[in-house]
């Protein structure tokens, strides 16, 4: 009944969008016999053998002489009642012809073709001569993968791994997504590969994830090449090696995949030498851009602006950034980040005239499109009172949207923004600040914002019981943010004792319910004795009930204390196959891999030693602090087998410095000991 409904709806579209132009309709590909063997089989009324004929004729072109003909062998048969050439009819419409080819969908849907199911669910999808409308996609994309339509099978994956017309399930779409690749599709392949690279609905699996990237990459599948090379280029599960990323790259770039072109532009920008090209970057992104792309238009003009690939033009990149913010043929669908940087250029008057209003809007636009630098701007503009007249509100505003969607800075400035919502008295006599005001907005933030968790659990002690209130009735709701900002102030000695166990009594439950990060922050807490009185054996209870519920960290964790024996029997042979099965998981599986390591260097024979090198590298590679810092003690020492290499030692204690600590310390004393200035 909901699939005939559908079909009525599409068909009521279909009798008045005859002339409205559009792209025609892509054609999945369907494996084909000879073109004549097909046609004679559509005479005869075989319908899978009229999809067949017509996929071949779109092949050749829909303009093509011939398929003048085509067209009218399969209107003949379509007229006839079968299915497939109704459906195969549609497909040779052209552009103009939209309605009359959802017409033709609907005749072939009702007839029995899956295919036709598909090519209309495709046509609500896109709004290809019929509104957009995924809710109408999913049964008909349904009804395609049931009849055995395996593009029809991603195309569902796609929409309810996304929650798109349905409840989100990606279980259910890596399943579709299994299916349609066991069955051949190559697409599905590449579905099921980023399902498994990132854990979306199935356990994480980044060596069968890279295998079916390559194997779609092989068959000319150009986001399968820009996908492997985004793996290669980050080191993502692999050793990080960047001539292979920069091949793979290429090859999805020349595919004209356009986010291939961007990555291979972003790896020529960051990669070592040889192969680091600012100028062959600066080049791919003009290229990206002149070909309508608005992002690489940005990207392109902030490499101008500083001088990266070509000499310094604030003109040219204002140009840039023009061309990117109003998208392709000056339209909508520009580029957010080029709206902020033209934005940010129209308020100081650099390369391009200055233009305080005009400045203020292209930041707003910016802002609106999902870019939290300009959300940032924007609240630094209205609270400074420059280019607009001074208003904390919006700038506290500006700084709430900017630190929901991922700025550092825009977090910092909002919980400032709670800091000066108090009332501060002008004379000293008068009563003690007011931190109401603040405590109420931040109770409103931390659904949202962690930091305005955090803030509610560092207030001075006289609003301290306002606070904790919030929080408690927060967590209670099941905002992790706001249980964890409690649990950090238990262990600080902030809360309550009544507060404080039923903050751990409902951790305790989440743990049990089979949330493994509250399992492994249990373990944390109990084996550093925070929070809660220092157990190792408990410790290591929790991080195996978090890392059989897949916690990459816990296991990473519980492998270090089977290694030492902390907190229960020591087995070296257990830590090492759970250390190994974990090393590159997403995510924190890259201390997997230094433990590993360690553990391996400890052996003597000659290749566990240099199993155990490379694993510490691979660590290092992964952003691993601890990884680096050993590897740098190692070449400052000389221990371990390693050759001693001071330079080698600051570079590694460098790396390792970004998350702070001793790391810092040892660089900057062999750096003073070469004479270089830290």
């Amino acid at each position: 009944m909901q699939i005939l409904a559908l079909l009525l709806a599409a068909l009521a579209t279909a009798s008045c969008a005859g002339a409205v132009a559009s792209a025609p309709l892509p054609a999945p590909p369907v494996a084909a016999a000879p073109a004549s063997t097909d046609q004679t089989a559509c005479g005869d009324g075989d319908g899978a053998a009229c999809e067949r004929f017509a996929d071949a004729a779109v092949r050749r072109g829909r303009d093509d002489s011939g398929v003048r003909d085509d067209r009218n062998e399969l209107e003949r048969v379509c007229a006839n009642g079968v299915a497939g050439a109704c459906v195969g009819l549609g497909q040779l419409a052209r552009a103009g012809e939209e309605g009359w080819a959802l017409a033709l969908f609907v005749r072939g849907c009702v007839g029995g073709s899956a295919r036709g199911c598909e090519r209309l669910g495709a046509a609500y999808e896109a709004g290809r001569g019929i509104p957009a409308d995924d809710a109408r996609a999913v049964p008909l994309y349904r009804a395609g993968c049931d009849g055995g339509v395996l593009p029809a099978c991603v195309s569902l994956g796609r929409l309810i791994g996304a929650g798109r017309g349905a409840p989100k399930d990606a279980p259910a779409a890596a399943a579709l997504f299994e299916r349609s690749c066991t069955g051949g599709d190559l697409p599905g392949c590449f579905h099921l590969a980023a399902a498994l690279t990132l854990g979306l609905g199935v356990p994480v699996d980044p060596p069968r994830g890279r295998a079916l990237y390559a194997r779609a990459c092989d068959a000319g599948i150009a986001t399968g090449c820009t996908a492997l090379g985004a793996i290669y280029a980050r080191g993502y599960g692999v050793s990080r090696d960047e001539a292979h990323a920069a091949e793979l790259l290429r090859a999805g770039c020349s595919g004209d995949d356009r986010a291939g072109c961007r990555e291979l532009a972003a790896l020529l920008l960051s990669a070592q030498p040889p192969v680091r090209d600012d100028a062959a970057a600066l080049a791919l992104l003009g290229h990206a851009c002149d070909q309508g792309d608005p992002d690489a238009c940005a990207q392109a003009g902030g490499l101008v602006a500083v001088g990266r690939g070509a000499v310094s033009d604030p003109t040219r990149a204002a140009d840039l950034w023009r061309r990117a913010c109003t998208g392709p043929g000056g339209g909508s669908g520009g580029s957010a980040l080029g709206c902020a940087r033209l934005g940010v250029a129209a308020l100081a008057g650099n390369g391009t005239p200055r233009d305080p209003d005009g400045g203020r809007m292209l930041l707003e636009r910016a802002c609106a499109g999902g870019q939290p630098a300009a959300c940032d701007v924007l609240g630094m503009a209205y609270a400074a009172g420059v280019g607009v007249p001074r208003d904390d509100q919006r700038a506290e505003s500006y700084f709430r949207t900017a630190c929901e969607r991922g700025s550092a800075t825009g977090c910092a400035r909002l919980g400032l923004s709670y800091q000066h919502r108090a009332d501060v008295p002008v004379d000293p006599a008068a009563p003690p600040r007011s931190y109401d005001a603040g405590v109420s907005q931040a109770a409103a933030d931390c659904k949202h914002t962690a930091l305005a968790c955090d803030w509610l659990a560092h207030v001075p002690e006289a609003a301290a019981a306002v606070a904790f209130d919030a929080l408690v009735d927060k967590c209670d709701a099941e905002i992790p943010a706001a249980c964890a900002a409690l649990a950090s102030a238990i262990a600080g000695g902030r809360v309550p004792r009544e507060t404080a166990a039923w903050v751990l009594g409902r951790i305790r439950k989440s743990c049990d319910e089979g949330k493994a990060l509250w399992c492994r922050r249990l373990g944390y807490w109990h084996e550093h004795g925070l929070s809660l009185p220092r157990s190792l054996p408990l410790a290591r209870g929790y991080y195996r009930k978090a890392c059989d519920a897949s916690d990459a960290r816990a296991c990473t964790d519980l492998g270090r204390m089977l290694a030492t024996g902390e907190g229960g029997p020591r087995s070296e042979l257990a830590a090492v196959a759970l250390l190994r099965a974990t090393c590159g998981r997403a995510y924190d599986g890259f201390g997997a891999c230094g433990h590993l390591g360690m553990i391996l260097l400890g052996h003597s024979t000659g290749t566990d030693h240099t199993e155990g090198a490379a694993l510490l590298e691979r660590a290092c590679d992964g952003a691993d602090a601890l990884a680096c810092y050993r590897l740098g003690a190692f070449h400052a020492t000389g221990s371990k087998g390693f050759p001693r290499d001071e330079v080698r030692a600051v570079q590694l204690f460098e790396r390792a410095c970004a998350e702070g600590g001793q790391a810092c310390a040892e660089a900057r004393v062999l750096r003073e000991k070469r004479g270089v200035d830290f």
